[in-house]
């Protein structure tokens, strides 16, 4: 029977030890979400000011987009292009893969050709770049993988054509 109660003991023991380190874990738990919820209160806190200062810069942007046109109105230009123009005028801000040339005559047709062929390439690599991109994620290029549509058929014969939809490999966004 001594043996017994000696069990009992040890157990009881080992059991109170055990109450004792999850009572620990316990309140050192809490103080972690004490010090989370501190951090999210300190986030919210800066993500209200953050607001509150949107919208008065978009306040004071808006402001200065309608004072603009009254302080400088430039008068109306009387220049009208020629019916067929080869290049577009420049613009203000050129984008990074275009070149600016200086204007000089060009005689040569050849010279011509390869000229609106440069800037057609470029034209087109800007445009495909922004034609496969995720609206949701932003990636871009081999990222976006073009799949059929297997719910729209667009043809029944000579053999079912499907139509096409973009799948985003990153967010598995469809588009």
């Amino acid at each position: 029977m001594m043996s017994n109660e000696s069990d009992i003991d040890e157990i009881f023991t080992e059991w109170e030890d055990r109450i004792n380190f999850l009572t620990d874990h316990i309140s050192e738990l809490e103080s972690q979400i004490l010090y989370y919820q501190n951090l999210v209160a300190e986030k919210d806190m800066r993500i209200n000011q953050l607001k509150a200062e949107n919208i008065t810069l978009k306040g004071q942007s808006q402001a200065q987009v309608v004072q603009q046109p009254s302080k400088n109105n430039p008068p109306p230009n009387n220049y009208s292009p020629p019916h067929r123009v080869l290049h577009p005028p420049p613009s203000s801000n050129p984008s990074p893969n275009r070149t600016i040339q200086a204007e000089k005559p060009i005689k040569n047709p050849k010279e011509v050709k390869k000229t609106i062929m440069a800037s057609e390439v470029n034209i087109s690599n800007e445009s495909s770049l922004r034609k496969r991109q995720c609206p949701q994620c932003g990636a871009f290029g081999f990222a976006i993988k073009e799949m059929d549509d297997k719910s729209r058929i667009l043809c029944y014969k000579p053999i079912k054509i499907y139509a096409k939809k973009r799948v985003c490999t990153k967010c598995r966004c469809e588009f």
